[in-house]
């Protein structure tokens, strides 16, 4: 019987892989799950633990195992991560747990592979200092028996190249672009303009898209699709660059993320001149930005579509410089003096 993944989504691959794995009882004792940000990595490590400890072996949720598990008792389950305070996962959070693992596993109730696991996480593994990394890679040279090791990461290239010779890797991607619409519908409780806003500038990643809406991006956006055709006009460019500037600052206080702030809302103004450009070619062109249809309109009718696509050359030859670590405001001044010139 498959095991209950129902609460993952996007990831239908994985899914498969460990159906068809625990149905044939031939786990690993190691897995590295390698994929962006946010796509749901950790939220796998943790279902997929769930069901091997669970006593009806479908995360039902109900019995003992998963009630602990729930509340983050249970004996047989670990999560190493970075400390609050600390940069990296420390030798001494590696000793914490060398000396457990090597103990018989409690709560001895079979599972669905019929063995009782030890189950460790190491959530942002790519963040194990060296010797730590070293510690690891000697525990999966000699794994106890009954544990099974997941190095969660977005990074597997900064992990050992010995410890991926000990570990199976399975590959996470990116979101769909209508089901991370439809998770942000129901999740966020939001309309399907700001779910599908959020979808195209999350780039796959729910953790991402959450963390845009936390931010108030979409009042941002509505500000800037409203302001910016008057920059395409030749009208005065300082009002909205100050606006993207006293927004980037207070959604972050460091310069690199101000940067990626200003580049998201580069994204948003992209996004306006596509859909202005497509309905140059494209009148029946149902646009990305459907509640602010009437003004696409309006700028389709009122610049050609070479101005709108010299705008969208300049809206992305910024974005490039921004990455280049180019001054902000400079960039600015210069992409929308371009773009009304």
């Amino acid at each position: 019987m498959p095991v209950n993944f129902s609460n993952i989504i996007g990831q239908d691959s994985a899914v498969e892989t460990f159906n068809r794995i625990i149905s044939s009882g031939k786990l690993s004792h190691a897995y590295i799950f390698a994929g962006p940000d946010g796509v749901g990595k950790f939220l796998f490590a943790r279902t997929l633990a769930r069901n091997l400890l669970c006593e009806t072996g479908q995360g039902c949720g109900r019995c003992r195992a998963c009630r602990m598990l729930g509340n983050n008792s249970h004996p047989n389950f670990r999560v190493i991560g970075v400390a609050e305070g600390k940069q990296t996962i420390t030798i001494d959070d590696v000793r914490q747990i060398d000396e457990e693992m090597r103990l018989t596993p409690f709560v001895p109730v079979k599972n669905a592979v019929g063995r009782t696991y030890r189950i460790f996480i190491f959530n942002e593994a790519d963040r194990l200092e060296e010797v730590a990394g070293n510690a690891v890679l000697k525990i999966l040279e000699e794994p106890p028996r009954d544990s099974l090791f997941i190095l969660v990461t977005a990074h597997p290239e900064s992990l050992l190249p010995t410890i991926f010779s000990r570990c199976q890797v399975i590959r996470f991607y990116p979101l769909r672009n209508d089901d991370i619409t439809n998770l942000f519908k129901e999740r966020l409780k939001i309309d399907d303009n700001r779910a599908r806003f959020l979808g195209c500038l999350a780039d796959g990643s729910v953790g991402y898209g959450m963390q845009l809406h936390s931010q108030k991006l979409y009042e941002q956006r509505d500000y800037l699709i409203d302001n910016f055709p008057g920059v395409l006009t030749g009208a005065d460019r300082t009002a909205i660059i100050e606006s993207i500037m006293a927004y980037a600052k207070s959604v972050n206080h460091t310069a690199e993320g101000q940067r990626r702030v200003i580049i998201q809302q580069f994204k948003i103004l992209g996004l306006f001149l596509r859909d202005v450009l497509m309905s140059h070619y494209a009148p029946a062109f149902l646009p990305l930005n459907r509640d602010k249809t009437n003004l696409v309109n309006k700028w389709a009718k009122a610049i050609t579509a070479q101005s709108a696509r010299r705008a969208l050359e300049q809206i992305l030859q910024a974005e490039h410089y921004l990455k280049l670590n180019i001054n902000s405001n400079l960039v600015l001044e210069n992409a929308f003096l371009q773009m009304s010139a």
